[in-house]
């Protein structure tokens, strides 16, 4: 279950054109030259899907991953186990209340 607090506008942290611009690189950097280089196929989107669900949503659960990508929880811990092995992905915080962190 998720509770969403809201925060009055003033407190919220504003991500400038140029962050945008960052994360975007990262993340096409991620997919280029990790994903494409290390998956086939299927896996292949699947992996570059996962990278890009979790560049929306940071504390996306195992769960709404494997239903957003039509595959069972099992193949998404597997493969965010595998990003994690090449480096790509790290978990901030606990299990249940941490984010993921895509690295550079």
């Amino acid at each position: 279950m998720r509770v969403e607090i809201p925060i009055h506008p003033d407190f919220v942290k504003k991500e400038t054109d140029k962050e945008k611009e960052k994360t975007k690189n990262v993340i096409e950097n991620v997919i280029e030259n990790v994903i494409e280089k290390n998956y086939r196929g299927k896996v292949k989107a699947r992996m570059a899907a996962l990278i890009r669900l979790i560049e929306s949503d940071s504390a996306v659960t195992i769960e709404e991953l494997a239903r957003s990508l039509n595959v069972t929880t099992r193949t998404i811990a597997r493969d965010l186990d595998h990003l994690k092995k090449l480096g790509v992905l790290e978990r901030e915080g606990a299990d249940v209340s941490g984010n993921w962190k895509i690295r550079e």
